[in-house]
């Protein structure tokens, strides 16, 4: 919804593409709300009433307030599409798009009969035959019950999916566009602010829900701003939907532990096989990114459709072949290749971001890897805002890269190794060191909790806080674990949680780095060494039962742990104290005190 009582200019639809108009009237099925933001034209410098008479750049509407934008908000209508209408916009300094309310969700139906109701009442006033003074009172009498109206909503008790931001830009260069959000009358809190790229052509930019109300409230009135950056007076852009959604397909990253990226015009513009190396230009916003995600420990890697040794040469040559593990370049399907890297990251795939400016490309990979969350190239610049993407700012993060490199070195050596894997394993020369929990390890500590999932027994994601209450607890033992080999360091690996009370393990998660080691076997000879074998008491471990650290779990089987109780999806097991202790020989483990 726009400022209509203000603006009733309408243009024609021949301006657009027919390919253009299509994705503007593609409806995405899943969507089955929307919020109603009353969009309306304004200045970034605004200061009234004192800019009125004062700003050199004033110039008044038939409502007497500032004209910003160069014809106003002029309207395209269309029909399907999310939005009834389109918004043809030529900026002028300092315009912006502005807007207050509640992010409140309104059912697609019943938005879409409002918006019609507004143009329809909106129309009716135009053609009141009032004196001006007069019709600027009904007129501004109307906006401000829709504003009052925005600002009063309830607000809904589930957060938005995410806003979308659908807009066509005829120009023939990109223009940057910063969306901030920010408590209504209250400028200086923290805003959630997001810079996004809107490329010659179609652009649909979508923020998540849970980005933007993890730094605003979305129980309060909020300040909704969308500002151009650099642009020439006169730039044109022509909007569509910019509202909120519900959106039932929708699926949020909680956490991102790789990226995988496209080469060709998304890590540079132009097309290797076709341009040649003098031919592409790197993106050099995308070589920042890409560095700024190495330092949080976000692994990093490529699935291009290219000829493997003439890609990597060009980057080497641009000095970022070392950020990506084990690129998949070749001409197979992406969805094939993405795999192919989970698989040797041993990572899920729902913690995998892939980033590529073909449709074709994207939906493919969506269809083979329906878990990785996909993104269009012109989206590449926000992942250091995202949520999912901000890392930990432990000191192991910025050696994560490292750490796989050490573990591809490993394959390597596995491969090349003639003899049985346990053989192999014993030839690595593995070493455990347990740790107490201390206040130096707890970030490290806490990352594991965030993002282990295929080898997390318990399910638990603690915070610092609760972890930091864990060293003043008497009665809990909490162990940080390390490892390393001949081929290098695999870093903090493990978390562990004792109650020595019993005694019984609450909590045990190591990261994927080490599965199928035997080091979970390593462990559990040591803690039933100490709590069991030592003490004469049964041992006991609670578990949460997950399809993904169901292979993991087969620990507890090789030691010939018993089901003592289960229910609601966690088992309580039991080693006896009458049990012999298997001895998992080719692993040294030490206490280091």
């Amino acid at each position: 919804m726009y400022e209509t009582e203000s603006d009733n200019v309408r243009d024609s639809r021949n301006q657009i593409p027919q390919e253009v108009w299509h994705q503007f009237e593609t409806d995405l099925p899943a969507i089955t709300h929307r919020s109603l933001l009353r969009w309306s034209e304004h200045c970034t410098e605004c200061a009234l009433p004192d800019c009125y008479r004062t700003c050199e750049l004033y110039e008044p509407r038939r409502d007497g307030k500032c004209r910003r934008f160069v014809d106003g908000m002029v309207r395209i209508d269309q029909s399907p599409g999310l939005a009834p209408y389109l918004l043809k916009i030529r900026f002028k300094r300092w315009g912006k798009l502005w807007a207050v309310g509640i992010p409140h969700l309104f059912p697609l139906q019943s938005a879409q009969r409002q918006e019609r109701m507004d143009l329809l009442y909106s129309g009716f006033l135009a053609t009141l035959p009032l004196p001006r003074k007069y019709k600027r009172k009904v007129t501004q009498g109307h906006y401000n019950r829709k504003k009052e109206e925005a600002r009063n909503l309830p607000p809904d008790g589930e957060l938005p999916s995410y806003f979308m931001l659908e807009c066509f830009n005829p120009n023939e260069f990109s223009v940057d566009l910063t969306i901030s959000v920010f408590p209504w009358r209250a400028p200086a809190e923290t805003p959630f602010q997001r810079k996004v790229a809107v490329e010659p052509g179609f652009n649909r930019h979508r923020i998540s829900g849970s980005d933007i109300f993890s730094v605003v409230p979305a129980d309060r009135p909020l300040n909704f701003e969308i500002i151009p950056n650099d642009i020439a007076e006169g730039t044109c852009l022509i909007f569509g939907f910019m509202d909120f959604v519900r959106d039932e397909n929708w699926r949020d990253l909680s956490i991102c532990k790789c990226v995988v990226w496209d080469l060709d015009n998304t890590l540079w513009d132009g097309i290797l096989v076709e341009d040649g190396p003098d031919g592409i230009r790197p993106r050099e916003e995308v070589l920042d990114v890409i560095k700024q995600l190495d330092k949080r420990g976000i692994i990093q890697s490529v699935a291009s459709k290219n000829d493997k040794e003439y890609a990597l040469k060009v980057l080497e040559d641009l000095g970022i072949e070392e950020y990506f593990l084990f690129p998949q370049i070749s001409w197979d399907p992406k969805g094939i290749a993405v795999k192919r890297i989970a698989d040797s990251l041993n990572i899920g795939l729902d913690t995998i971001i892939f980033i590529d400016d073909s449709p074709f490309e994207r939906a493919e990979v969506s269809d083979f890897c329906p878990d990785v969350f996909v993104l269009d190239a012109s989206e590449a610049r926000t992942l250091p805002d995202r949520k999912a993407c901000q890392g930990s700012a432990s000191s192991e993060s910025s050696k994560r890269r490292q750490l796989y490199r050490n573990q591809q070195t490993r394959l390597d050596a596995e491969r090349s190794f003639e003899g049985s894997y346990l053989a192999f394993l014993e030839s690595c020369q593995i070493r455990v060191r347990i740790e107490a929990l201390t206040p130096e390890n707890v970030e490290r500590a806490y990352e594991l909790a965030q993002r282990t999932n295929q080898m997390n027994f318990s399910g638990n994601r603690y915070s610092k806080e609760e972890l930091v209450e864990l060293l003043e607890n008497k009665e809990c033992d909490t162990y940080t674990i390390t490892c390393e080999d001949r081929h290098g360091s695999y870093g903090v690996i493990g978390l562990c949680i004792v109650n020595s009370s019993i005694p019984e393990m609450t909590d045990l998660m190591f990261s994927c780095r080490v599965q199928s080691k035997r080091v979970e076997h390593s462990l559990m000879t040591w803690l039933l060494r100490r709590y069991s074998e030592s003490s004469s008491h049964d041992f006991f471990a609670s578990i949460k039962l997950t399809e993904r650290n169901a292979p993991a779990r087969k620990v507890f089987d090789d030691f010939g742990f018993e089901v003592a109780q289960e229910g609601d999806g966690f088992q309580r097991l039991m080693f006896r104290k009458d049990k012999q202790i298997p001895d998992d020989a080719i692993i040294e483990t030490e206490l280091v005190t």
